[in-house]
């Protein structure tokens, strides 16, 4: 039976991947599927559309088309159905990761944290 390969690039991201996951502090939730938001660079630039895939009380983690630099600024803005309310959330890029698909993983710190009426509205 033949060895199966997994190419090197895979190996890394799955390796940073894991590194990412040791690091939180605070337990992640997914987001309903199709959790459309949008961010904003706080030093100007555009507006751009992002599916959020999960939450937690300090961040969120994105799916974005393009890359993020790593401590770039955002305005996070996620609209909450169970409110009908636009959260508004400051945050920080903490790392970017490029997807296979060609999409972009974009892991991000809030500078204040959520709290659980927040965090349960939005989920």
């Amino acid at each position: 039976m033949a060895e199966q390969v997994v190419p090197f690039q895979a190996e890394i991201t799955l390796l940073q991947r894991h590194q990412w996951i040791k690091r939180r502090t605070e337990p992640r939730y997914q987001c309903g599927p199709a959790t459309a938001g949008r961010v904003v660079g706080r030093a100007g630039g555009g507006t751009r559309s992002v599916w959020v895939l999960n939450l937690s009380a300090g961040g969120a983690g994105l799916l974005c088309d393009q890359a993020l630099e790593d401590n770039t600024l955002l305005l996070v803005q996620i609209r909450s159905a169970a409110r009908d309310r636009c959260y508004e959330l400051p945050a920080r890029v903490v790392h970017c990761t490029r997807q296979i698909n060609g999409d972009w993983m974009v892991g991000c710190e809030f500078s204040e944290k959520l709290g659980p009426d927040d965090l349960e509205a939005l989920l």
